[in-house]
C-alpha cells in the first residue's frame, strides 16, 4: 500500500505544477484518478479475501457496530482508519 501512497504523492504533486485548463493537467488528472482507483481495487481485494478466509474458517460471525465516521473526524486516526477500510468490511462478511 505504501508504494501506491508515494506514486499517489508523486502524481499529485505532477498535477499540482500543471497550468489549469491544459491537455497536459487532465492527462495527469486521469493519471491520479488510475492510482486512486488502483489503491480502491487493491483494499477491496484485500477485504474480500480476508472475509472469505474468516467466512471459511468459522461458523459464527459477530461484528461490533463501530461509529466510523465518528472515530474519522479524530485527525490522529482518520488516516489509519480510512486506509484499513473499516466502513467497507462489514457488507464484505
Amino acid at each position: 500500500m505504501t508504494k501506491h501512497e508515494k506514486n499517489l504523492k508523486r502524481k499529485q504533486q505532477q498535477l499540482s505544477r500543471k497550468e489549469k485548463g491544459s491537455n497536459n493537467r487532465n492527462k495527469a488528472r486521469k493519471k491520479v484518478a488510475r492510482v486512486h482507483r488502483k489503491i480502491t481495487n487493491c483494499r477491496e481485494d484485500f477485504l474480500h479475501k480476508l472475509s472469505r478466509r474468516i467466512v471459511d474458517e468459522n461458523q459464527v460471525i459477530v461484528t461490533e457496530n463501530l461509529n466510523v465516521k465518528g472515530m474519522m473526524k479524530n485527525h490522529c486516526l482518520a488516516k489509519a482508519i480510512g486506509q484499513v477500510g473499516w466502513g467497507m468490511f462489514t457488507p464484505h462478511a
